[in-house]
């Protein structure tokens, strides 16, 4: 994790279609999802971190270059799956505990191993950032593009869930 004078700076992405068009989905995430996430994040780590959110709605999506040039840990929540990957020197974990019709986010466990996920794949040391380049892949059906997926269970989310009972 970075210093303590210098927070983690941690960008939380979210599509915001649900919250937006269903009124049951807004009842329950009234700020979205990526409202509740960044919520917890800051209850966990306080001021350790730098916390902003993004939406599919704004420009660019939420992320433009300086946005994502400014960001250390990149979060995006999703359906029901856990793995972490490395990818150069990135470190990266897909873990989604829930869907939008629960209040799976506000729960103190699902925040603690957000929390504890962020801090893992915080950079070990500063980065410096290539130039950007724009390129497009296709996925044929049923391939993954790019990444060399561990299996789950695996160490990482192991030491992230320890001592929390996900299934209270």
């Amino acid at each position: 994790m970075t210093s303590t004078a210098t927070p983690l700076r941690i960008t939380v992405w979210n599509e915001n279609v649900h919250e937006t068009s269903q009124p049951e989905i807004a009842a329950i995430y009234p700020h979205g999802i990526h409202g509740a996430i960044a919520e917890g994040l800051g209850t966990v780590l306080g001021t350790r971190a730098e916390i902003r959110t993004a939406t599919l709605a704004d420009a660019e999506h939420g992320l433009p270059e300086e946005v994502l040039a400014a960001t250390d840990v990149l979060l995006w929540w999703g359906h029901r799956s856990g793995v972490t990957f490395t990818r150069g020197n990135g470190k990266i974990l897909y873990f989604s505990p829930g869907d939008q019709k629960y209040p799976i986010y506000y729960r103190q466990q699902i925040r603690q191993v957000l929390a504890n996920a962020v801090q893992w794949a915080a950079p070990a040391k500063a980065r410096s950032l290539p130039s950007p380049v724009h390129t497009t892949r296709m996925a044929q059906p049923g391939r993954h593009i790019g990444s060399e997926f561990t299996s789950v269970p695996n160490p990482a989310i192991r030491r992230m869930v320890a001592g929390h009972d996900l299934l209270e």
